[in-house]
């Protein structure tokens, strides 16, 4: 799992290691989100991603520029926006995941990346997180996926949680005590 934040992006020369990951996480989000792709705020957050190791990245290159497309180096990716919801509270946005591994290895990088963003959330001191809706293409996973990481999207927690500061189809999810780095 890796973190960034703009800063080491922006400051990384054309072919450093960040710029090289954000590329692949560009790439994968437009992937995903299509024509509802923004990186508006792609400088205040912290990009959370699960990046293949060096063999595999480089097999799943040649299978997919087989099939006419080009795969990143990316599994799945988010970004995180603190106090984007209001004082103390997340948000993820961009969730994004290759559509090529199995649903095993997507169910395992979402959990990974889900507890990092909480993590990350719970060092900022935020006090609950929310998902924003998921592409279509994630949503019958990601509704899994959101369920087993403790999010919850009744218009009870919306109410409890952020006072309905945010848009339609967030799920939310408190911060507590217990969501730190293990």
């Amino acid at each position: 799992m890796v973190c960034l934040h703009w800063d080491e992006i922006a400051k990384g020369q054309g072919q450093s290691l960040a710029v090289k990951l954000y590329q692949a996480v560009a790439l994968l989000r437009q992937r995903c989100h299509g024509d509802r792709v923004s990186f508006a705020s792609d400088e205040v957050g912290l990009h959370i991603l699960q990046p293949f190791g060096e063999v595999e990245a480089a097999a799943r290159r040649a299978r997919s520029q087989g099939g006419g497309r080009l795969n990143g180096d990316v599994l799945g990716a988010c970004l995180l926006l603190p106090d984007a919801a209001g004082a103390g509270v997340a948000l993820v946005q961009a969730f994004c995941m290759q559509r090529d591994g199995t649903s095993e290895e997507r169910a395992a990088c979402a959990a990974a990346l889900l507890e990092r963003a909480i993590v990350e959330a719970a060092v900022l001191k935020q006090t609950a997180i929310g998902v924003a809706a998921l592409p279509a293409a994630l949503s019958v996973e990601g509704a899994n996926w959101l369920s087993a990481a403790g999010f919850d999207d009744s218009e009870a927690a919306r109410q409890e949680q952020v006072y309905g500061r945010a848009a339609a189809g967030v799920v939310w999810r408190r911060i507590g005590e217990h969501d730190t780095l293990r």
